[in-house]
């Protein structure tokens, strides 16, 4: 994985809980805070949101019933040259599908960072 930052976690790309696999191409280095989000959490904080949130959106519409699928795009931005293995954020959509028509696109970009957060 080549985490740079020594409290980096192995977040997966695609979760595992969303039939993702835990491979070395399916794993990136993130801050904590962008997986999971500020510990306790502050849901007054104006904290960005974490790559769970985001997980969790796709889990539920999966959950429901119906032929649901989901199409990932994703981007790893690298603006940091000493850090050239550890995206700097990440922009991430999912459309989601029930019955092969779009439903639904969720995503936004997420600050890979622990230091700058509200």
């Amino acid at each position: 994985m080549g985490a740079i930052d020594k409290s980096d976690e192995r977040g997966h790309i695609i979760a595992s809980s969303l039939g993702g696999p835990a491979v070395p191409w399916n794993i990136f280095p993130q801050a904590p805070r962008m997986n999971r989000g500020p510990e306790p959490w502050d849901h007054a904080s104006n904290a960005p949101p974490t790559w769970k949130q985001f997980e969790g959106k796709v889990r539920d519409f999966l959950a429901l019933r119906g032929r649901r699928t989901v199409q990932y795009t994703i981007h790893f931005d690298y603006y940091d040259r000493r850090n050239p293995c550890r995206p700097s954020d990440v922009s991430a959509s999912a459309n989601l599908y029930d019955g092969g028509r779009l439903q639904r696109t969720l995503g936004g970009t997420y600050v890979n960072d622990n230091m700058n957060w509200g």
